[in-house]
């Protein structure tokens, strides 16, 4: 992945600042006792040195005494302590895992990465449907020419099952759990060659929040196989199963489109 969106970097000492400013106390995604020294004189040293490397950088000035931050960063810190929607994503393959959160509120979308173990990135993503875009860069299709959706359920007792089978490469046995569930032997085929010959595999985790406390969640997981590209959730009507679909781009940003609906509905809707 090579296609990068700006965004402003900060040391850990900066992003202190910025969410002292908002006296943040509740954060998904960021780790704040990793950057909140544990004694209040190393953290007053640890504001201080942010405002120092703020003002050098112009995020910051002195008005009248008083240190004054730069208006994005401020709307940047609001969206991350108190957000509406987070998602967070992962995807894993042969060089890492990399991990992606979205805080969403009624002002604006924040991404955010960690470059480094010591820093954190942050940029505006425009709307919802660039969100949807920005998911669908992160997590690319594989296109097969003519290839029709493929779709079928299965118990989500038997899918871990089937995983630790493929791990094992236990064919046969993972064979014998598709046709339990009577699973076509075409489509069972080709997800048990994708999940040997993944190119990557991820999770998109989307979670409504109310007063800083998580109401609702939705985890969609997702695999670039060599083949087919493959997404995985909880049926709406059973969660003891698991939907298994083999899709394309234009179908995967509908799916992305129709979670982000759903988990924003009001409870019994």
């Amino acid at each position: 992945m090579t296609n990068q969106l700006d965004g402003l970097v900060f040391t850990k000492h900066e992003l202190l600042v910025l969410l002292d400013a908002v006296n943040a106390s509740y954060l998904i995604g960021i780790d704040k006792s990793h950057l909140s020294p544990k004694s209040e004189e190393d953290h007053i040293a640890s504001i201080r040195t942010g405002i120092e490397t703020l003002i050098e950088r112009d995020l910051m000035r002195v008005e009248a005494d008083f240190h004054v931050l730069d208006p994005a960063l401020l709307q940047i810190a609001s969206v991350v302590s108190r957000p509406e929607l987070v998602s967070v994503a992962s995807r894993s393959e042969a060089d890492g895992t990399r991990r992606f959160t979205w805080y969403q509120s009624s002002d604006a979308i924040v991404e955010h990465t960690q470059p480094t173990a010591e820093t954190y990135r942050f940029v505006f993503i425009p709307n919802a449907a660039a969100l949807v875009s920005r998911i669908q860069f992160l997590f690319p299709t594989v296109e097969s020419s003519g290839a029709e959706e493929i779709a079928f359920s299965l118990s989500k007792d038997n899918f871990f099952a089937l995983n630790n089978l493929v791990q094992q490469n236990d064919l046969d046995k993972a064979s014998e759990i598709f046709a339990s569930e009577g699973i076509a032997a075409e489509a069972s085929g080709l997800l048990l060659h994708d999940m040997r010959h993944s190119v990557y595999s991820g999770n998109l985790t989307i979670m409504r929040v109310v007063e800083s406390e998580i109401v609702n969640g939705q985890d969609i997981a997702i695999l670039g196989g060599e083949k087919r590209f493959w997404v995985v959730q909880t049926q709406s009507n059973d969660p003891n199963t698991f939907s298994c679909k083999a899709i394309n781009a234009h179908a995967f940003g509908l799916n992305l489109f129709d979670a982000f609906m759903k988990i924003t509905e009001p409870e019994g809707a």
